[in-house]
C-alpha cells in the first residue's frame, strides 16, 4: 500500500509476483525520489495533490454525503476521515469561549437595536446542545477530511482535481489545496499509518 501510494505503476508489478518473490521488501516501500511544491508533490514519477475540506455542510446533509467524493472518477485518489477525541476539560472552556462570544454578540446587538437573525438564535441552541453533551459524558471530535488526487503528469493532476472539485460542490463541501504543507499532507492523507495532526 505504502509503495502504491508514491508509485501506483508498481501495484501492478507487486501484485504479479509470486513464491519467493511475493510482496515488496519494507525498504523500498517509500519513495525513491520525492520533489515537494507549493501545491503537489512529485515521487517516482507521478504527481499528488493533497486537499482539506474546510467547510462542510452548513444544513442538514445527508448520510454518505462524502460518497461522490469517496467515489469520484475512474482515477487514483484516496480520501481519509481522521476523528479525533478533544479533553473533556478543554471542550468544555471552548463551550465556555463560545457562550461568551454569542452573549457578547447579543448584548452589541441590542445596544446598536438590530434585530436578533435566525443563525444567531441557532447558535445558542448548537452551543447548549453540545455543552449538555459534554455534561453527559460524551466526548467532543474534532474532524478532518484530506483528500489526495494523483496524476501521471500535470495535465492529468489538473484534470483529476477538477473532477473533485466538482463534486465537492456538489456534496456542498469547499476543498482547500494545503499550501506548503504537502508533504506531510500526503503522508497523512494517502498513507495507512493513522497518523495525522490537526
Amino acid at each position: 500500500l505504502v509503495r502504491s501510494a508514491f508509485d501506483p505503476r508498481a501495484s501492478v508489478v507487486i501484485s504479479e509476483r509470486s513464491g519467493d518473490w511475493v510482496g515488496v521488501a519494507p525498504g523500498s516501500a517509500g519513495p525513491m525520489a520525492m520533489e515537494v511544491f507549493t501545491d503537489h508533490v512529485r515521487t517516482d514519477g507521478y504527481l499528488h495533490r493533497t486537499y482539506k475540506v474546510s467547510e462542510f455542510p452548513q444544513s442538514q446533509a445527508r448520510l454518505g454525503f462524502l460518497e461522490s467524493l469517496i467515489f469520484a472518477g475512474d482515477f487514483r485518489h484516496t480520501v481519509s476521515v481522521v476523528w479525533v477525541p478533544r479533553d473533556a476539560r478543554g471542550a468544555l472552556n471552548h463551550i465556555q469561549r463560545r457562550k461568551a462570544d454569542w452573549r457578547t454578540t447579543t448584548r452589541l446587538l441590542d445596544k446598536l437595536d438590530r434585530p436578533h437573525t435566525l443563525e444567531h438564535d441557532r447558535e445558542l441552541e448548537d452551543i447548549d446542545r453540545e455543552e449538555t453533551e459534554l455534561v453527559d459524558g460524551h466526548a467532543r471530535l474534532d474532524l478532518a477530511v484530506l483528500i489526495t488526487v494523483t496524476g501521471a503528469d500535470e495535465m492529468e493532476l489538473e484534470a483529476n482535481c477538477s473532477d473533485v472539485l466538482s463534486r465537492a460542490v456538489n456534496a456542498n463541501c469547499e476543498l482547500r489545496v494545503a499550501y506548503l504543507e504537502q508533504d506531510s499532507a500526503l503522508l497523512a492523507a494517502a498513507l495507512p499509518f493513522g497518523m495525522v495532526e490537526m
